[in-house]
């Protein structure tokens, strides 16, 4: 499970992303965000379940891997709190990876080994286009 944890990290923190706030694609009650210039990966928001509290926003994001890859994991379901304010700043609740596309098909597992740590997004990544558009959206 920890290969699978590192894979998913390093693929999310090391990629580009082209960020699609023009142009979002709804499946459900995801909203697209962002999607990596290879393809690879796009990243939803759970536009129905977002929960503001203390000035803070708690929301789930998904990142899809959109082609097979050599992992067993094709989505990760990841529950985000983040803190709009300059610099804004995020903390992962709890990360939960599936066989299936869009988390669907067999629950591979949960890890929350990022609970409590304060992180930075990186601009134009999975990550930083989503918080950006969160925050502008709903802290404005």
């Amino acid at each position: 499970m920890k290969f699978k944890v590192f894979f998913i990290s390093i693929f999310l923190l090391h990629s580009s992303f082209i960020f699609a706030e023009n142009t979002p694609l709804k499946v459900g009650d995801w909203i697209r965000v962002s999607e990596a210039e290879t393809g690879y990966a796009s990243v939803y928001i759970d536009k129905k379940n977002i929960v503001k509290r203390d000035g803070r926003l708690f929301f789930w994001l998904m990142t899809n891997m959109d082609m097979e890859n050599s992992s067993d994991v094709n989505s990760v379901k990841e529950l985000i709190v983040t803190d709009c304010k300059k610099p804004v700043s995020y903390e992962s609740l709890t990360k939960n990876f599936y066989e299936g596309f869009m988390a669907s098909g067999n629950f591979i597992g949960e890890s929350s080994e990022d609970k409590g740590k304060i992180q930075y997004p990186i601009p134009n990544n999975f990550y930083g286009g989503a918080i950006d558009l969160i925050c502008r959206t709903l802290m404005d």
